[in-house]
C-alpha cells in the first residue's frame, strides 16, 4: 500500500493517522485509534462508585469518596490519566487540536452506554471568560457537543464560570471545596433535570463537585460527572497544586 501524500497528512490529520501514535490508520475507525494503541490505553476496569476512578483492590468506593460526600450522583471516565492519555489531553488542551474532539467523545459515548443513564441534557465544565479568550476554546465545550450530537442529546451551557480560582495549594479541603463552589453560577432553567457534565480529565473532584453543588442549588434532579480521564487514586495528582493553565 502506498503511502499517503505528506500534504494529505498535512491538512487531514484527523482521516488518516492515529490520534495517539500518527501511524497511518489502514482502516479508519470512530475512534480515531490503531489497534497497537487501542490495547496499551488504560481504561478503567473497576472504577469507584463514587468518582469514577480506577480502584485499587477490592471494594465499591475510594477513600476519598468515603470521607467526603460529593454533590454529584456518580461520576465516570474512560480512561487513568497515564501516559499516552495524559499526552493526547495535553496536545487537545493546549495545543490546538481540536479535531481530537470527534474522536476522544467516542471513548466517552462508549463509556456513557456501558453504564446508561437517564440523562435529559449535556453540560460541560466552562472556563473562566480570561482562560477562553487566552485560549481561543474550551476543551470540555467541545467534546461535550461532540458527546451530545452523538448520543442525541441537548447540550447546553447551564453554568457559567465567574471567578478565578485562588491557588489551591494553601487552602484546606473545605476551603477548597468552597473556593470552587463559589466560582460558578447557574445561568438556565435546570429544576427537576437530569444533566451530563462532561470535563476532560477529572483530579480530586472538587470541580466536578462545585457544578454539581450549584446545579442542585438551582433545582437539578441528578448530576452525573463523565470525563475523558481520571487521576489515578492517591496520586501526586490529586495533591499537587494546579498549574496555572490548568486552572479552570
Amino acid at each position: 500500500m502506498k503511502s499517503l501524500p505528506l500534504f494529505s497528512k498535512i491538512l487531514f490529520p484527523d482521516q488518516y493517522g492515529c490520534v495517539f501514535c500518527n501511524r497511518e490508520l489502514k482502516t479508519p475507525n470512530p475512534h480515531g485509534t490503531c489497534g497497537s494503541c487501542m490495547v496499551k490505553l488504560p481504561f478503567i476496569q473497576n472504577p469507584c462508585l463514587g468518582c469514577g476512578k480506577e480502584m485499587i483492590g477490592e471494594g465499591r468506593f475510594c477513600i476519598r469518596c468515603k470521607e467526603n460526600r460529593k454533590s454529584f450522583d456518580t461520576a465516570y471516565a474512560c480512561f487513568t490519566y497515564l501516559g499516552d492519555c495524559k499526552k493526547i489531553v495535553h496536545r487537545f488542551k493546549y495545543g490546538n487540536k481540536r479535531y481530537l474532539a470527534k474522536y476522544l467523545s467516542v471513548f466517552m459515548v462508549d463509556r456513557y452506554m456501558a453504564t446508561p443513564q437517564n440523562a435529559e441534557v449535556i453540560t460541560w465544565v466552562s472556563m473562566h471568560p480570561s482562560k477562553l479568550k487566552k485560549r481561543g476554546y474550551d476543551q470540555a465545550e467541545l467534546l461535550a457537543k461532540e458527546t451530545a450530537l452523538r448520543l442525541g442529546l441537548p447540550c447546553e451551557k447551564l453554568v457559567e464560570c465567574v471567578k478565578l480560582h485562588k491557588n489551591f495549594a494553601q487552602l484546606g479541603a473545605d476551603e477548597r471545596r468552597e473556593e470552587a463552589r463559589s466560582a460558578f453560577t447557574c445561568i438556565s432553567q435546570v429544576k427537576g433535570k437530569r444533566i451530563l457534565v462532561i470535563d476532560d480529565v477529572l483530579t480530586t473532584g472538587s470541580t466536578m463537585d462545585a457544578l454539581a453543588h450549584v446545579l442542585k442549588k438551582a433545582g437539578a434532579k441528578e448530576v452525573v460527572g463523565l470525563t475523558l480521564c481520571s487521576t489515578p487514586i492517591n496520586s501526586k495528582e490529586d495533591f499537587k497544586p494546579l498549574l496555572p493553565e490548568e486552572n479552570v
